[in-house]
């Protein structure tokens, strides 16, 4: 109803707001309020994704959906490098708390910026990639619930499996490697950096592979670097050894996770066909956003609770659950097939659209 552009500016301005709050919080109040308002201002990633659905076809998804994800990506890397740095006295000290969030209210006005400035949207925009009017999308094959269900709980175990380990990393490698801040960080860069490698890789070279198939594998790789992590004769792992640590997380987070997360959102926009895409990605980022919520409390409770075994376990068992339901719809994941004359209709709506400047940015 309202196009992209209003729906970016109103959540990047909540975003900047929580991040200035966050920034220069002084008790927990105003922390909490910082968190709340850019929590709300989040929603922009489901405007991206659906914004990205409907600017680019079929063929293009993977590569799309790639660079989306390598952007994130690139921000868990440099507010993990910016975490290193303390500089200043009084009320302009920086460092590891709100340095990233200064970095990220910044990084969010540009994008305001570039927003208001190149972005340009026009009525016609809600039609782009889907069918226009005059065509009876009723006629469309209905979704899939099994794949729809499929993709949300991948997406919820791959939200969480980040969240947990993402918690519970800095603990862990303290007490079993007597790592200190530096060095953690320096590992958050390693796994960000063999991610962003998958990312590209996916990019340039994913349309060549089936995305159920990548996803099955990053869900494949996923359990069992969980699998590595686990030991399996005490609660607590303080004899772990370092190749094993590395290789776990290696084939968790640096391997198995970025395919997955990339073509679950791959597989998911393409099994909803043109039908409109911005109430599903709402609802897949909703189950991000409980994800993110509750797998720090979970990790936390676990790891000083009962121990990291259990907790490497569970996560393990919940993404070999995944996997499984996901060779078992395996089928149901294939992209819609539409009508001919649908599909016809979208690209000559792609090819001669009503508006040629309907929506984009200047110099594409």
């Amino acid at each position: 109803k309202f196009g992209f552009k209003i729906p970016f500016i109103v959540s990047l301005a909540l975003e900047l707001v929580g991040y200035l709050l966050y920034s220069f919080a002084h008790n927990k109040w105003l922390l909490l309020i910082a968190r709340f308002v850019g929590g709300f201002g989040a929603g922009n990633v489901a405007v991206s994704r659906a914004c990205v659905v409907k600017l680019t076809e079929d063929k293009y998804r993977t590569r799309a959906m790639s660079w989306v994800t390598a952007g994130a990506t690139l921000g868990f890397v440099l507010c993990h490098g910016l975490q290193q740095q303390s500089f200043g006295s009084g009320f302009w000290t920086f460092n590891a708390y709100n340095l990233p969030s200064i970095f990220s209210a910044i990084a969010v006005a540009a994008n305001i910026v570039v927003i208001l400035v190149v972005f340009r949207e026009s009525g016609s925009a809600n039609q782009r990639l889907h069918a226009p009017p005059d065509v009876d999308l009723s006629r469309l094959p209905s979704v899939p619930i099994l794949a729809i269900a499929t993709c949300f709980l991948t997406q919820f175990a791959l939200t969480l499996g980040f969240a947990l380990f993402e918690t519970v990393v800095a603990p862990l490698t303290s007490d079993v490697f007597d790592w200190h801040v530096f060095d953690t960080s320096v590992f958050y860069l390693i796994m960000a950096g063999i991610a962003t490698c998958v990312i590209l890789f996916v990019s340039f070279f994913g349309t060549r592979f089936d995305e159920r198939k990548l996803l099955v594998l990053g869900l494949a790789l996923m359990t069992a670097g969980g699998s590595m992590l686990v030991c399996y004769t005490n609660l607590h792992c303080a004899d772990m050894s370092y190749w094993r640590f590395w290789l776990g997380f290696v084939l968790l987070l640096g391997l198995g996770h970025p395919f997955a997360f990339v073509d679950n959102l791959v597989v998911f926009s393409k099994v909803l066909g043109p039908v409109p895409q911005g109430a599903y990605q709402g609802w897949m980022n909703a189950i991000d956003s409980a994800a993110r919520c509750i797998g720090p409390v979970f990790a936390t409770a676990v790891y000083s609770q009962v121990g990291e075994s259990v907790l490497f376990a569970s996560v393990s068992a919940i993404i070999a659950l995944n996997f499984l339901l996901a060779i078992i719809s395996f089928p149901k994941l294939a992209p819609m097939v539409v009508p001919e004359d649908i599909s016809a209709a979208i690209e000559e709506a792609l090819l001669h659209p009503e508006d040629p400047e309907d929506v984009g940015f200047d110099g594409e």
